[in-house]
């Protein structure tokens, strides 16, 4: 019956939008490299953030989030996934704002490709300081 009751608790679970990797992934293959060439190539960019499409991606996301649920998140430490979670909590009224803390388990194929390779929690907490980070190490495990 609907999308949750009072006392329920609905998961959402949201891809992050374009990020900066997936555009230059995009021109190396168009370039006439291989996909997963691309992002273990020195240009492809560590930790990187949305693109202007990702951010719109983002905001487009906002839609599937009931209106007068509380929002809690848990995400991905890397900055594509910060930044997608970031624009649709920050639309919710501050009422509807639980937590919004990031879990190393989220973390995208650790270790494999230069864009999956995290920031130092320090830099993270700067960009986002409405995230509790206190479950990470400071450094990137993988």
């Amino acid at each position: 019956e609907g999308e949750g009751g009072e006392g329920d608790v609905v998961l959402h679970f949201v891809r992050h939008g374009q990020g900066f990797h997936n555009a230059f992934a995009t021109e190396w293959c168009h370039d006439g490299g291989i996909e997963e060439e691309a992002y273990v190539a020195d240009g492809c960019p560590v930790d990187p953030t949305l693109t202007p499409q990702g951010e719109e991606e983002a905001r487009g996301a906002r839609t599937h989030v009931p209106p007068d649920v509380r929002l809690n998140v848990l995400s991905s430490p890397l900055r594509r996934a910060l930044a997608t979670a970031q624009l649709v909590y920050e639309a919710r009224p501050e009422g509807h704002r639980g937590s919004f803390r990031a879990l190393e388990v989220l973390h995208e194929q650790g270790g494999l490709h230069r864009c999956d390779l995290r920031l130092p929690v320090d830099e993270l907490k700067a960009q986002y300081p409405m995230v509790d980070f206190s479950a990470l190490d400071q450094h990137d495990p993988y």
